[in-house]
């Protein structure tokens, strides 16, 4: 009945109501990444347990953490004689090993004296996080076409409820979870490792190892991000002749270059003997920070455009006797993880994520 009407104006387009934004997108993810770092797993891929709920914000940490959880329960295991293995063993060594930090002391004295842990604002925090997150759960599982951010919700959620399981509740019922002593004969006194001093502590062969797989965990994390980093600041700078490697080589030069330019300072500025040695490890460090991403820059000018970029990640494995440094640096560093973290997926949602074929359910309106 319209079909001999002509309008002068073009009528406005109407924008779809029923795509995924990605403010709704971020901050569902968010909501995941919070229900996880609130989580008290102990030692994350053996880091300290005071910088543990910075690195959860990482799905790939996470994913890490379950995986040497159970690979620790099943090493155990399978390492230990025949004749005195078993399952529940293994399992308690591996509760051991991940609560062996001192500020888990106090919770085990009580535990061993017998007394009530009072956790209560703790539990309370995480119960009303999880609570209050559930309809972002819902609402992310429900969108449709975001099979990438469903993935990463998964590796937060999946790792929440095998931690959960396999860490968390067991710690929180059991009875007594001894001290890591270094001597096998002493551990039957594990009983009394309270009484000891905390700077005295010792720890097995397989907690001395644990620097080896934080700084593993972290640098497939960080690789993880640069990535979105890369694409974000190819959108950002709308140059389609930059390609990835290009934008990876700048995404390590700044990011990298704000970690190693103050680790190298602080590095000359100590008046330590032992410290001032190690300023020529930061000097190759540096030497390292800066030529990689000139390397991605300049090979980024030649290869072809959207090539995957190759990310090398370069750790220093913590040396011993130096715990108040180390963890100084380790907490400065893991506040610079988390914020990198929130900004690189920040950026790429507001710069590069397109909600072309993303479907938002209305019902889904009805959980705010």
């Amino acid at each position: 009945m319209y079909t001999d009407i002509t309008p002068t104006v073009s009528p406005p387009q109407a924008v779809p109501l029923n795509v995924v934004s990605w403010t709704s997108l971020y901050l569902g993810l968010l909501a995941f990444a919070i229900n996880s770092m609130t989580q008290p797993t102990g030692l994350v891929c053996g880091a300290d347990a005071d910088v543990g709920f910075l690195l959860r914000i990482s799905p790939i940490m996470c994913i890490l953490d379950a995986i040497l959880a159970l690979y620790d329960v099943l090493h155990t295991y399978l390492t230990t004689d025949r004749a005195t293995r078993s399952i529940q063993t293994a399992h308690t060594k591996m509760i051991e090993r991940r609560f062996d930090s001192e500020i888990y002391d106090g919770m085990k004295r009580a535990k061993r004296n017998n007394l009530r842990v009072n956790r209560t604002n703790e539990q309370f925090f995480r119960v009303l996080a999880f609570l209050l997150n559930v309809t972002q759960f819902i609402k992310l599982f429900a969108y449709g076409g975001l099979v990438g951010a469903k993935v990463v919700a998964a590796l937060y959620l999946g790792s929440f409820f095998f931690l959960e399981m396999m860490v968390v509740w067991p710690a929180a019922w059991t009875a007594d979870i001894k001290d890591i002593k270094d001597n096998a004969d002493n551990a039957d006194n594990a009983d009394n490792a309270d009484k000891a001093d905390i700077t005295d502590r010792k720890v097995d062969p397989a907690v001395k190892k644990s620097a080896n797989k934080e700084h593993t965990s972290v640098a497939l994390a960080v690789v993880f991000m640069i990535y979105f980093a890369a694409v974000a600041l190819n959108d950002i700078a709308g140059q389609s002749d930059h390609t990835l490697l290009l934008w990876s080589g700048v995404g390590i030069g700044v990011l990298g270059a704000l970690l190693a330019v103050p680790a190298l300072a602080y590095a000359v500025h100590c008046q330590d003997a032992d410290t001032k040695k190690e300023v020529k490890y930061s000097a190759v460090i540096l030497i390292f920070v800066i030529r990689i991403p000139i390397t991605l820059a300049i090979a980024g000018l030649f290869v072809p455009e959207h090539t995957p970029p190759v990310v090398l990640k370069i750790v220093v494995v913590r040396r011993e006797g130096k715990e108040t440094e180390r963890k100084r640096e380790e907490q400065v560093s893991t506040w610079y993880f988390c914020v990198l973290h929130l900004v690189t997926g920040l950026l790429y949602y507001i710069f590069s994520y397109d909600s072309t074929g993303t479907i938002r359910p209305a019902w889904t309106e009805w959980l705010g």
